[in-house]
């Protein structure tokens, strides 16, 4: 039996049109249904040709027992009642079939002939299994869209631009309407389409003008926020509209709707195993001995994040929320032997913060810090005022106590990964410690284009299931003096 209640519901309003039974609003319902899924038109589309098939043959199988009992001699039969009920019926069951095939073909031209929007581009795309198709330059109808990985951009006809950041699952219903039941998408509504529709499970958001963006989290709570103009937002449960304009972000979830607030990450120690030190290759971590990460915000931190490091350079206008990774790592295993090769190891992370679509592919430089009398620095008071090489530029770090190790990109839409940052200043800077502790601070390069830009993330030592930050490294096999 099949338990999708959708199904269910469409037969039982079947069943009512057949019999001559169905309402005005049960009749609107069951052609949307037909209309919503693929699978659904082919099931009624089943339906009703079994149901014309059978009522074809039991009315054939009545007309034939009522004329069985025919006078002897008589060779010809006038029309009776029943001869014309079997023809009638025949008639209104091919009407019930021809009407069926008619939602059926209504659906597919909707779908297939009649595109309301175009995928325009992808960035690093993976796809989940949605109802529509989804290569560059796709016609889309109505239906659902699931994006597992990347960016996508999709424009309606009436000149609307989505762009869909992963995971996502989002459904198109008209021009003018889509449903976001999970990720982040931002919208872009011009004059001629005021009035587009965003829906969530806790929120109707309705364009009068904008560009905004809703991110849908796993507990199906939303976050609206307005870049350009004024959206009104009316809260489900609540039956309460809300004006929200340029600048503001609120959260919607199933009993309440507040400003937002970044929510702290769960913390959980990361535990790490010792290395080898009878390998010359080594690897260490922020975990280990006097290890430590965290990470620094020009401006006041509510709630700080302890699984994460967040790091931002945002669009000049907004310099209270740059933000830059410290990293701390305990030498003592080197125990005096040179390094040979160095690398630095991260893992990216969603931060949940700002918009992937905001920011071009980012450009992030590492540095050493030289200034020995700084590693002092604890993780547990670290802030802007405290941190080491905290130079006058809000750029930079101060260049008079770092040394460039490198720089890495994550280009725009990437999955999570594992940076690897290998160099040769890497090995000089390792080399040149005479107290045992190297500290790397992380900056972002590419500045954001306005407030609400990605907050770039990658996971710190507390993180509950990726690794920490961590240095691998090729020893000399034999101890030497520095």
């Amino acid at each position: 039996m099949n338990s999708d209640p959708d199904n269910r519901e469409l037969l039982e309003l079947a069943d009512l049109a057949v019999e001559g039974r169905i309402t005005e609003p049960q009749m609107q319902r069951l052609e949307s249904l037909v209309r919503s899924n693929a699978n659904h038109a082919t099931t009624y589309a089943h339906y009703i040709s079994l149901h014309a098939s059978l009522r074809i043959t039991s009315t054939h199988t009545v007309a034939l027992s009522s004329n069985a009992r025919l006078a002897d001699g008589v060779s010809s039969v006038e029309p009776s009642p029943t001869n014309r009920w079997w023809w009638l019926a025949i008639a209104a069951t091919f009407l019930i079939a021809m009407s069926g095939l008619y939602l059926v073909g209504s659906f597919l031209s909707r779908n297939e002939l009649v595109p309301i929007a175009t995928i325009v581009e992808t960035k690093n795309c993976k796809w989940g299994s949605g109802t529509l198709p989804t290569g560059e330059g796709a016609k889309l109808g109505p239906g659902t869209l699931r994006l597992s990985e990347g960016l996508a951009t999709i424009v309606f006809k009436n000149g609307v631009e989505l762009k869909l950041e992963s995971p996502a699952d989002i459904e198109l219903v008209t021009s003018m309407k889509c449903v976001m039941r999970s990720g982040q998408v931002i919208a872009k509504v011009p004059p001629q389409a005021h009035g587009f529709v965003v829906e969530t499970n806790s929120s109707i958001v309705t364009d009068l003008g904008t560009e905004f963006g809703v991110s849908v989290g796993q507990d199906g709570a939303a976050v609206v926020q307005v870049f350009d103009g004024r959206v009104d937002a009316f809260h489900r449960k609540l039956k309460t509209t809300s004006a929200i304009f340029a600048g503001d972000k609120v959260r919607f979830d199933e009993s309440s709707f507040r400003p937002h607030t970044s929510a702290e990450q769960s913390i959980q120690q990361n535990e790490t195993q010792p290395s080898n030190s009878d390998t010359p290759w080594i690897q260490i971590t922020t975990a280990q001995g006097k290890g430590q990460d965290g990470y620094i915000q020009s401006g006041a931190v509510d709630i700080p994040s302890r699984s994460l490091l967040l790091v931002k350079r945002p669009i000049a206008t907004c310099s209270l929320w740059e933000r830059r990774a410290y990293l701390g790592f305990d030498l003592a295993e080197l125990r005096g032997r040179r390094v040979v090769q160095g690398e630095l190891r991260l893992t990216t992370a969603p931060s949940g913060i700002g918009f992937a679509s905001l920011i071009a592919d980012a450009r992030f430089r590492v540095y050493g810090l030289i200034d020995e009398s700084e590693d002092g620095w604890s993780e547990d008071t670290l802030s802007w005022d405290t941190a080491p090489a905290t130079g006058p530029s809000r750029q930079l770090p101060d260049m008079n106590k770092v040394l460039p190790l490198g720089s890495f990109l994550i280009e725009r839409g990437e999955p999570s990964s594992t940076i690897v940052l290998d160099s040769e200043e890497m090995v000089h800077f390792l080399n040149s410690d005479t107290n045992g502790i190297a500290t790397i601070i992380v900056v972002r390069e590419t500045e954001g284009s306005s407030g609400s830009d990605l907050v770039h993330a990658f996971s710190s030592r507390r993180h509950e299931s990726l690794p920490p930050p961590s240095l691998r490294l090729h020893v000399e096999s034999t101890e030497t003096n520095r």
